[in-house]
């Protein structure tokens, strides 16, 4: 190798086989870069991926980890930020880390920017990966569960989302950094569907292809999963000409992919000489493409057409042209490359550097490969769910869960044996049967190497079933639990666990000198210790700055904030004893101490201290600091106040033994703070010293409220201000409009509002009122959006101002929806009458956004409801106000920066389309639906699939408030709902929404939704109240599940359900005492 330590190019494809590469023995497929590649370079014959499924087979090959040893075995169980991994390995050793393009399934968040320089898209692109709907499909769904779209549109003017990857590293490879560094390339190709766009898709003469492997003789001797895939599919008919097709179209994916390669080789060539950069060319998988009569992956396949990977490496001076039969693993890739570069592994894993067999290709490597997948049926309620055409195989797995039951495969040179916990092993003999067709197991002339194979796999679990933590945990942490036969002391407490530990060695040390009390924090700390994402940085807090001793762990059980802040850290010292609070602050912060004594004054009463009085107690105090804080970094989206860019919310609470200090950059950041504090006084008895850091991952976190459907007085939507600010939401969406009511006073239009006998009749707000409502909010730090929803939910405006235009409907559907007529904005005087109602709105609004709906226009055609809804759009921005709608107003034009709301994420709102499927849901039955109705709202609907994308690709910004755990207007589930509840609250909610628990509402990933991150514009809860009845009836729906939402949208994460229950429980105790109604879910430990 040359001295400087090599650059590297990781290239990985994604569900790939090996043997549809030219270089592996493939006479048909026309790869000529990666041939190339692998003619430079070594070939790897035998290396076998650890997992058959996407995200779990990274998780190893960038952790060097079976995916057994820390739990990567689903699509959603990623890297964490207390585990090593490749990539941050490298950054942390000096090179340059760059992910171009964008795939959400191998990190958890905040790990990218742990491991990662650069990530994303330099070049955008014009379409994103989205499974079309199943009429959408060439041929169907007969064509759609072959996964098969054949010749996609050529258009020049396409960029997907592989493409765009692909410009995006050419763009960085014209100017690289001085210092080493690694280009990491994940593609989407050749990943089904089977679809891609001439040249590539006829390149392969399809009578040339070769026939897929066929199913076993004996299907009594083949796991139960292959029959039932078939069966549940319909393809056991799939004529040889369609194989074949298939097999064209994958070949041509596969070409487009190679063409690809070869431009970033020719970049890396450009970009310094061949000697200095290592390439690395693997997949995640393999595919099935017809073999045994299957098609695409299952997870518990282990077939070397699924588990064998095309491991190529090749460049940096490494020895060329040549092949090895070595038994390969793809996690061997971790210690090969640290050794390339020059870097130890600071954590144990259990790959092995293939340099030894690169330098020679006749050296033994391993004797056994292992492959694992699968789950116990016992983790079935964790199983992916799957949209169309992924929906039949999904449900395959949680009706049947041992269809999909844990497999290991061993393999060696010779034999593959397969391990099922639900099923008879297999064994086949790889020289003669290399489809793996005959299941040679329980043959009396093989025993001994089944005896053999099975020795090899219980030495293997042995050997690799865990790691040791790099962090040690506490061995003697606090305990805040009372002495056992404790006596009550004067005060009538009982001494608790910790004091009379810390007074037993202290009478210890004056008596006979004994040595101090152990540290409550014991083991050597690791070389290099993982710095977990959301915890603090050592670099902003040298030696401990600001602490009173030294800092240490602080266990869950010493705080109950939510959102979880992203550090906590104990301090020493006593903990505070029950008392009285001064607030006071830096002069600029007093509005924000004002306004923290009002949140404070229902938990504290008289132990809140009036302003300037002189009795002692503790103080809590927010100040100014522009001291670097831990977390101090922006946060993403869209800011609803009107900034340009995100306001700096971080902050650090410091809690010792005279009170609360929070510190923090920004006036905001001093109120969040302030929040915090208040949560630690109100939902802990005993007060310990600690220091908590934190800061918001997304910009925009909001809550939805509906007067228009249950009117709320002003004091009542004070509450529920007071309620978003104590979970440090930021925006209060107002749903102000709709067939059921007008709440907004428009003094042009008095019929809009009609006069009540007095105030405490009035169903409106005055303009005076919202005003100060918004003022109210901003006290807060909370933005007011309101809503005038239009063209669609314009009954009152109908009823108010008669005459107005239906308009224009669907062919054939005139007058049958079963809806109020949109109206029709291009008709003159309607855009008079509605271009009054937005001055007046936009001109009472102090905040910059302004919503205009566009949703559910049922009974408009496209072209109307788009022709509206750019009226809208106009209307506000000649009033002074940013626009900001529902995601069906994008398919009236997206412009650079438009923000929408996404909330049609259940294909077609999950609605029946037969008799009996209509049947079987009493709920729509109850609600008065007919198939008419549902029709007409699918026909609606249907478009909604290809929303998100829409926007996407006119650069516009989604805002999140999806259907599926953001409606909290949904029903509890039954299965949480106490036996005593009463009636009124365990009927609560829209009958047309599945139930859901809290538990559900906390299983939400904001970055689930294959949306680039930079794209979000945050995130919103939403509640419509068609059936509600009051305040009590909104704060049931929305207690306990606002919560976990609210740290969803401020950490960027799901929370951690067990420690967040917990957390949750303590809260019950300042909903009582705010008089606000909550839902008694029984899988919360109430207190």
């Amino acid at each position: 190798m040359p001295g400087r330590r090599p650059n590297f190019v990781f290239f990985i494809p994604d569900q790939l086989r090996a043997d549809a590469i030219g270089a592996f023995g493939n006479p048909y497929v026309q790869t000529p870069h990666l041939d190339a590649l692998a003619a430079r370079g070594t070939r790897f014959d035998n290396a076998y991926v650890q997992h058959p499924v996407c995200s779990p087979s990274r998780a190893s090959f960038l952790t060097g980890w079976y995916p057994h040893t820390a739990g990567h075995r689903t699509l959603t169980h990623l890297i964490g930020p207390d585990e090593p991994n490749l990539l941050r390995s490298l950054k942390e050793g000096g090179y340059r880390v760059v992910w171009p393009g964008l795939r959400g399934d191998t990190f958890a968040p905040g790990v990218t920017e742990l491991s990662v320089d650069e990530h994303g898209f330099g070049v955008l692109p014009t379409v994103m990966p989205t499974l079309p709907r199943i009429d959408s499909w060439p041929g169907g769904e007969e064509s759609a569960r072959l996964y098969y779209r054949g010749r996609e549109d050529t258009d020049d003017t396409r960029i997907d989302s592989d493409e765009a990857t692909i410009r995006t590293a050419l763009q960085w490879l014209e100017n690289p950094p001085d210092q080493p560094w690694a280009l990491f390339v994940p593609l989407i190709a050749p990943h089904c569907p089977f679809g891609i766009e001439d040249p590539w898709f006829s390149l392969h003469d399809r009578d040339l292809m070769p026939a897929p492997v066929p199913a076993a003789d004996d299907p009594d001797r083949e796991p139960a999963y292959m029959r039932a895939i078939r069966e549940r599919f319909g393809i056991e008919g799939t004529s040889p000409a369609m194989w074949r097709e298939i097999t064209a179209t994958y070949y041509g994916m596969i070409s487009r992919m190679d063409d690809q390669l070869g431009r970033v080789m020719a970049a890396v060539d450009a970009a310094g000489p061949r000697e200095e950069t290592v390439t690395l060319f693997f997949a995640d998988h393999g595919e099935y493409l017809g073999d045994h009569g299957l098609v695409e992956k299952w997870p518990s396949a282990m077939h070397s057409c699924i588990t064998r990977d095309p491991l190529v490496i090749s460049g940096g001076g490494l020895p060329g042209g040549q092949h090895t039969d070595a038994m390969v693993e793809l996690l061997d890739i971790v210690p090969t490359v640290l050794e390339l570069a020059g870097l130890e592994a600071t954590h144990r894993h259990f790959g092995r550097s293939l340099l030894p067999v690169i330098d020679d290709p006749e050296a033994e490597h391993r004797e056994y490969a292992f492959t694992e997948g699968g789950f116990s049926s016992e983790e079935e309620p964790r199983f992916e769910y799957g949209g169309f055409p992924y929906d039949l195989k999904s449900a395959l797995q949680h009706e049947n869960p041992e269809l999909v039951g844990r497999a290991v495969a061993v393999r060696d040179k010779q034999w593959c044996y397969v391990w099922r916990l639900y099923e008879e092993p297999e064994l086949y003999h790889r020289p003669t049967d290399p489809g793996e067709r005959a299941n040679l197991a329980g043959r009396g002339e093989h025993a001994a190497v089944e005896a053999r194979m099975q020795q090899a796999l219980l030495r293997w679990l042995a050997d690799t079933s865990d790691v040791i933590p790099a962090e040690p945990h506490p061995r003697y942490p606090r305990v805040d639990l009372p002495v056992p036969g404790g006596q009550p002391r004067q005060d009538g407490t009982v001494e608790r666990a910790s004091e009379h530990l810390d007074r037993v060695f202290a009478h210890l040390r004056s008596t006979c000198g004994a040595p101090a009390a152990p540290d409550r924090v014991t083991g050597a700390r690791p070389r290099r210790p993982p710095t977990a994402p959301r915890s603090l940085d050592a670099a902003h807090n040298p030696a401990g700055e600001g602490l009173r001793g030294p800092a240490r762990p602080v266990e869950e059980s010493m705080n109950a904030v939510i959102p979880v802040p992203a550090t906590t850290v104990a301090s020493a010292g006593e903990p505070l004893a029950d008392g009285s609070w001064h607030i006071r602050s830096d002069t600029e912060l007093r509005p924000e101490a004002d306004t923290l004594r009002e949140l404070l004054a229902p938990h504290l009463g008289s132990r809140l201290l009036p302003p300037g009085s002189t009795p002692k107690g503790y103080v809590l105090r927010l100040t100014s600091s522009q001291a670097p804080l831990a977390h101090g970094r922006p946060a993403v989206g869209v800011p609803p106040a009107g900034e340009d860019q995100p306001v700096d919310e971080s902050y650090e609470v410091h809690v010792g033994a005279d009170g609360i200090t929070c510190r923090a950059h920004t006036a905001t950041g001093a109120f969040r703070a302030g929040v915090t504090a208040a949560q630690l006084l109100i939902t802990r008895d005993e007060l310990q010293p600690q220091r908590l850091c934190d800061a918001p991952h997304f910009a925009w976190r909001g809550l939805m409220l509906d007067p228009a459907r249950t009117f709320l007085d002003c004091s009542e939507l004070r509450r529920l201000i007071d309620l978003a600010a104590l979970y440090k939401l930021n925006v209060v969406h107002l749903h102000l409009t709709d067939n059921e009511g007008w709440r907004l006073q428009i003094p042009a239009l008095p019929g809009l509002t009609p006069p009540a006998a007095d105030d405490a009749e009035r169903t409106y707000y005055t303009l005076a009122e919202y005003r100060d409502l918004q003022a109210y909010a901003a006290r807060r730090h909370i933005t007011v959006v309101p809503e005038i929803d239009l063209p669609g939910h314009c009954a009152t405006l109908r009823a108010a101002v008669p005459g107005l235009p239906d308009a224009p409907a669907p062919e054939g559907l005139a007058g049958r929806y079963p809806y109020v007529p949109p109206l029709d904005l291009t008709d003159d005087r309607t855009r008079e009458v509605v271009a009054v109602v937005l001055a007046d709105v936009c001109a009472a609004t102090d905040g910059p956004f302004v919503h205009i709906g566009g949703d559910e226009a049922f009974g408009a055609t496209e072209q109307s409801l788009a022709a509206s809804v750019r009226e809208l759009l106009a209307l506000v921005g000649r009033f002074g106000k940013r626009p900001l709608a529902w995601q069906e107003a994008s398919r009236a034009g997206v412009e650079p920066g438009d923000v929408l709301q996404h909330w049609v994420d259940v294909e077609m709102m999950d609605l029946p389309s037969t008799p009996g499927e209509l049947a079987d849901r009493p709920e729509l039955l109850a609600a008065g639906h007919t198939l008419e109705r549902i029709h007409a709202l699918k026909r609606f609907f249907g478009p909604s699939d290809h929303d998100v994308e829409r926007i996407l690709t006119g650069d516009g910004r989604v805002l999140l408030s999806p259907q599926s755990h953001l409606y909290l207007d949904r029903p509890y589930a039954a299965e949480v709902t106490p036996a005593d509840c009463p009636p009124e609250q365990a009927g609560l909610g829209f009958p047309n929404y599945r139930p859901g628990s809290t538990r559900c509402a906390a299983s939400w990933n904001p970055l689930g939704h294959a949306i680039p991150e930079d794209r979000i514009a945050g995130v919103e809860v939403t509640l419509f109240a068609e059936r509600m009845r009051g305040i009590d009836d909104i704060t049931t729906l929305l207690l306990p599940r606002l919560a976990p939402v609210a740290e969803a949208a401020w950490t960027g994460a799901a929370p951690d359900w067990p420690q967040h229950r917990e957390r949750l429980a303590r809260h019950e105790v300042w909903w009582r005492e705010r008089g606000l109604a909550y839902f008694p879910d029984s899988e919360i430990p109430w207190h």
